[in-house]
């Protein structure tokens, strides 16, 4: 299957090829982009506001320092969806169904053309668009990834503008949704599989086949969709929310924690001290009364 050879360093191969002129562009864009910044900030003084120079500038080191590890960490992010996905099924049993499908498609072709009917020539229309439409889906992906990962070092460098940094946002949002495709449609052809559909997918049973082909295809197109719902700025956004709070939570529960060691830490020595006070008020009475009890037996 095509999908198969589709792979990160084939990708990352092929996109390194124009990687390196948008390297230079952003390179040589950069300088404007910050002096255009700094501008920006000093228009924002003149009108009262606060101007922000320190951040543009830790923000272009950021991207700067960022080129150094864009592409091992294009790579990496690539390779974890990969492995991810291959966890959600043996991709072996996929091909194998894949490659019953391609049987009842050759047979179908032994039919003579005007012994067909509709149901028949139905049957081989949906095998033919599901057979390739996971090569369809790995292309589409594989396209829109070098496409990003072209684009990136440019979006990099724009976004030192403040003005511009939505941009960068919606790159990166772009960027795990399509990363992330395959590990939904690694999940659907899991749900496929568990179905069990050899059993039914057979030469005289035309209308199964062509239910089940069209399942297959509505799902694969509902993938970059339900992706798009799970996956966007307000989710995100939440889960952001929900990871600072916890993280509040967490620090408040420490500094409860500490102050209650203070405490009980406080109270044991209090305690200790005044068991050791008493005992030392307990051994100077003793003393003074034996004291009176000598001079008393002297007299």
């Amino acid at each position: 299957m095509l999908y198969s050879t589709l792979t990160t360093k084939y990708l990352i191969d092929i996109a390194d090829t124009y990687l390196g002129i948008t390297f230079g562009v952003a390179l040589g864009l950069s300088l404007f982009v910050f002096t255009a910044s700094i501008i920006k900030e000093l228009s924002n003084a003149t009108e009262g506001k606060f101007p922000d120079y320190r951040g543009v500038i830790w923000f272009t080191f950021g991207v700067f320092l960022s080129f150094l590890v864009y592409k091992p960490a294009f790579k990496g992010c690539m390779e974890i969806t990969d492995r991810i996905s291959f966890m959600m099924i043996n991709y072996k049993d996929w091909a194998n169904f894949i490659d019953l499908l391609n049987n009842v498609l050759s047979d179908l072709g032994k039919y003579n053309i005007s012994s067909i009917d509709v149901s028949l020539f139905l049957t081989s229309l949906s095998l033919v668009i599901v057979v390739t439409t996971e090569d369809i889906f790995g292309l589409l992906r594989f396209i829109l990834l070098a496409m990003l990962y072209i684009l990136g070092p440019l979006i990099l460098v724009v976004s030192i503008y403040k003005p511009a940094r939505n941009f960068f946002k919606k790159w990166l949002l772009l960027l795990f949704q399509v990363m992330v495709w395959i590990i939904f449609l690694r999940i659907v052809q899991g749900i496929i599989l568990s179905l069990n559909p050899q059993q039914y997918i057979r030469v005289d049973n035309p209308g199964y086949v062509f239910i089940f082909a069209s399942v297959i295809v509505l799902s694969y197109i509902q993938i970059p969709i339900l992706t798009t719902k799970i996956i966007n700025t307000n989710n995100v956004n939440l889960l952001a929310e929900i990871i600072s709070t916890s993280t509040q939570v967490l620090k408040l529960k420490d500094v409860n924690v500490i102050k209650k060691t203070g405490e009980f830490v406080r109270n044991i020595t209090t305690k200790s001290s005044f068991k050791i006070n008493r005992k030392t008020i307990t051994r100077n009475q003793t003393e003074k009364e034996n004291q009176i009890d000598e001079s008393v037996r002297t007299r």
